[in-house]
């Protein structure tokens, strides 16, 4: 029941997606497909995500608008030259594994305006390898593993 646009945060330079929101508004599931163009990533990449948050807080403001904080996931498939949903034959067996799937888990802020149903989000993200480096690493900060994406949510019908 929306549609999102959404600029950086591990689906490509821009995304835009379809949503919808059941479960009395408490969870959201998007579908995006986004592009990362050769000039920015050294080779075009075509990618394709499924988000899935869970609202942890809500708070109604003056003016219509309400304010929500939500977690989740998502699952991102990566298109390109260099990454692979099996291991090539000029690998060893076990040497590398998928890069072409991850897993993101994230958090974001969303301001809502309740009489048109358009919103702004901003969210905070990692990648599973990101983590996993992080954790078996002492060399990387916490810092570095984060990205920072930003959206806009537009309602697809009237909610009246």
């Amino acid at each position: 029941d929306h549609f999102k646009l959404q600029f950086a945060g591990n689906y490509g330079v821009l995304a835009a997606g379809l949503g919808y929101l059941f479960c009395h508004d408490i969870i959201q599931t998007d579908l995006f497909y986004g592009f990362i163009p050769k000039f920015v990533g050294g080779t075009n990449i075509n990618i394709i995500a499924q988000k899935n948050t869970f609202q942890l807080y809500k708070k109604q403001l003056p003016k219509n608008h309400l304010i929500t904080f939500s977690a989740g996931f998502s699952v991102i498939y990566t298109i390109t030259n260099n990454t692979f949903l099996f291991l090539p034959e000029q690998f060893p067996t076990n040497y590398y594994s998928s890069n072409a799937i991850r897993l993101a888990p994230n958090i974001s802020f969303n301001l809502l305006n309740l009489i048109n149903n358009f919103g702004v989000y901003f969210e905070i993200g990692t990648l599973d390898n990101y983590l996993w480096y992080y954790i078996n690493s002492n060399y990387i900060d916490f810092k570095d593993i984060l990205n920072l994406a930003f959206g806009l949510k537009i309602p697809l019908r009237n909610t009246d």
